[in-house]
């Protein structure tokens, strides 16, 4: 079925019908570590003249509704506390370390991810760089197209920007994925994606390359992780032209786990007119030790404004994917969609007249260099959490805090301060509706605050952070709070400066990023980590960014514990990567790990019991199990097993290279010749 229309009126879906996607190819990548070696040799050879990023990014005319009352905003927080003194119960960072930082594209667009002992940031122009969580590099920074060098161009040749670095915190895996043209009125559009092998974000990963549907350039991309996919929204513009609205994907986690080269994506064209407000939607993105209820489908959310639609609102979709029977796959609105938030007003200075200078800046900026607020979108990410059955789901979108002008006008840059509203959504069963557990502005003084971004720990506590600038503040970082149990509607525990920017931009673009990144670290499910950028030279194409990580007093880490062992072959005993062990059963149920080259795996979960599978598809073994395993607070469970099977090739890394010897990246047939296969 497709989308209801409200009775507010709001649009259908553009279309209803499902198209499903293959990859052009799929690979297994040479590790990262190596092309850390490498990426300090041939830096020089990819230095890419100044440029904006994303230059799409801005194509969306807000026609003002005619019968628009008066705006406001409806949850403005005015003030530091709930007594309207400056509070600053918020914590210091734990740490605060460089990121990338680049000289020649703009915007950054900081995105990041934290798993159990790694960060992986990237950035436009810069690429990719891995640090422990001391803030030391495990290697140089590398552009990602250099982990797609068995591909064809553009792929392997293009970092066109709008990169994503996320961590699946079910399977202890990371994707990294940008897209790749020749030019953004020819297609096709490629959106690349590599999924790594294992936990560890240096070493091999089975690289995708996916052809975009329907020669609509896909703008914006925007991904979330859940247990039967890696959802993904763009926004896209007919072959680089006319904006047409929101495309949403579902691609195969399944097979793209084990580097099945059958994996597909289920898209389906949400078109232009599910807001006449906003042209950014966004998936769900799961967090935490429990899973979403057993076949939740991934919620996708766009706002509403009434100063361009009938209401402020929040339109909530369920995608759901069937990647067995494509056709039966569906993207339909919630019941209790459109959801009513408070009132707020999303139009800035450039609203009616497509110009950028919004956010101020102290000198030497002038009115011209002045930043833009990007008050079109929800922010990154629509973050997911079931905490003991209580679902949440927390996002930001920037508003104007300042002084709000008459229906159809937009305010001048005087009047405009940008104040971060946030959200968190509730949901108490499987069957039941989304509500609004809390909202706000967070606006308490005349510093403009936007490009935000947020996430809730494991006992419900909000952080949310984003930039900061005005006439007298330097282009900053830092991150507001509240504890699940604060007075609503506002971020009371105050404010902390993550670092202080001291300089400028001077850009005639006024890009300031499209999007920053806050994430929750799966080791304690309490400690958030942020990155975004900042800079310290006055000048153009001179941003440099901050890594840093904080934590609210007395929150710990849920109880858990470890699951852990060795696979092997039968008859060999040699030790077998690319495993895959499986739960199903226990509150973690759906977790999995991949077994390292020395065919260890190890997974977190929540305490239970369980019944445990081993597959290894890769090399054609028999599936093995359930095994009974009972998992206890803060102790390890071992499960030791081996694997056989016909065809199963067992890699010999003393006598094999890890590609065969080619230099591809890639094991083929006949590279198999030192390969055992037991029986």
């Amino acid at each position: 079925p497709a989308a209801k229309t409200t009775s507010a009126g709001h649009a259908k879906l553009g279309s209803k019908v499902p198209i499903v996607g293959r990859a052009l190819r799929v690979v297994e990548t040479r590790p990262v570590r190596e092309l850390m070696a490498e990426a300090s040799r041939v830096d020089p050879e990819l230095k890419q003249k100044a440029e904006e990023m994303n230059e799409l990014n801005t194509l969306f005319v807000r026609r003002p509704n005619p019968n628009a009352p008066a705006q406001k905003d409806g949850a403005l927080q005015s003030s530091f506390g709930p007594d309207g003194r400056f509070k600053l119960n918020i914590p210091a960072p734990i740490v605060v370390f460089e990121g990338l930082g680049v000289a020649n594209s703009a915007p950054p667009d900081c995105a990041g991810a934290v798993g159990p002992n790694d960060y992986v940031q990237i950035v436009n122009g810069s690429g990719v760089r891995i640090y422990d969580k001391n803030g030391v590099p495990r290697g140089p920074a590398f552009k990602l197209s250099t982990l797609f060098s068995a591909f064809d161009p553009p792929v392997s040749t293009n970092d066109n920007g709008d990169g994503l670095a996320l961590y699946d915190r079910m399977a202890n895996r990371w994707v990294l994925s940008q897209f790749a043209f020749t030019s953004t009125t020819t297609p096709p559009y490629h959106q690349t994606v590599a999924v790594s092998k294992t936990s560890d974000p240096t070493g091999e990963y089975w690289a995708y390359d996916f052809i975009m549907p329907d020669s609509e350039f896909p703008d914006y991309g925007k991904i979330g992780a859940w247990p039967d996919g890696y959802y993904f929204t763009d926004r896209q513009f007919t072959n680089g032209g006319p904006y047409d609205g929101f495309g949403v994907f579902a691609f195969d986690r399944a097979k793209m786990l084990v580097g099945d080269s059958s994996a597909t994506y289920i898209y389906f064209n949400a078109g232009p007119n599910l807001s006449d407000s906003s042209s950014g939607m966004i998936p769900s993105d799961y967090n935490g030790l429990t899973p979403p209820p057993a076949g939740a489908p991934n919620v996708f959310s766009v706002f509403l404004d009434d100063a361009f639609d009938s209401v402020d609102a929040l339109r909530l979709f369920d995608f759901h994917a069937d990647f067995a029977t494509p056709g039966n796959s569906t993207f339909i609105e919630r019941p209790e969609s459109p959801l009513p938030v408070a009132a707020f007003d999303s139009r800035s200075p450039g609203t009616f007249s497509g110009a950028r200078n919004e956010i101020e800046e102290p000198p030497p900026a002038v009115t011209a260099d002045y930043l833009n607020a990007i008050g079109d979108r929800l922010m990154l990410r629509l973050q997911y959490f079931n905490r003991g059955g209580t679902e949440t789901l927390t996002t930001v979108q920037t508003v104007n805090s300042g002084i709000i002008p008459p229906p159809g006008v937009a305010p001048t840059i005087a009047e405009y301060r940008a104040g971060t509203r946030w959200y968190v959504l509730e949901k108490t069963s499987p069957s039941g509706n989304w509500s609004v557990q809390d909202q706000g502005t967070y606006s308490p003084d005349t510093t403009e605050r936007w490009m935000g971004s947020s996430v809730a720990d494991n006992a419900g506590n909000l952080a949310v952070g984003y930039s900061t600038s005005s006439l007298s503040v330097f282009p900053s970082i830092a991150y507001a709070g509240r504890l699940l149990g604060d007075p609503p509607g506002m971020l009371a525990q105050g404010e902390a400066t993550m670092f202080a920017g001291t300089a400028v931009q001077q850009l005639p673009n006024n890009r300031w990023g499209d999007y920053t990144t806050m994430c929750l670290d799966p080791a304690d499910e309490s400690t958030f980590w942020y990155t975004n950028e900042y800079y310290n030279v006055t000048g153009q194409f001179l941003w440099k960014a901050k890594i840093g990580a904080f934590k609210f007093d007395g929150t710990v880490a849920p109880p858990q514990g470890t699951l852990s062992g060795t696979i092997t072959a039968c008859d060999t005993g040699a030790l077998l990567k690319d495993a895959l062990v499986q739960v199903t059963g226990g509150p973690s149920t759906g977790f999995s790990a991949a077994t390292k080259p020395d065919g260890t795996y190890s997974m977190n979960l929540s305490p239970g019991s369980y019944s445990a599978t081993v597959i290894d598809p890769a090399h054609n073994c028999n599936a093995i199990g359930p095994f009974p395993v009972t998992i206890t607070d803060g102790n390890t469970t071992t499960l030791d097993e081996c694997l056989s099977g016909a065809a199963s090739f067992v890699f010999d890394s003393a006598t094999v290279s890890e590609d065969g010897g080619n230099g591809n990246g890639m094991i083929e047939p006949n590279e198999c010749n030192n390969l055992t296969c037991p029986s």
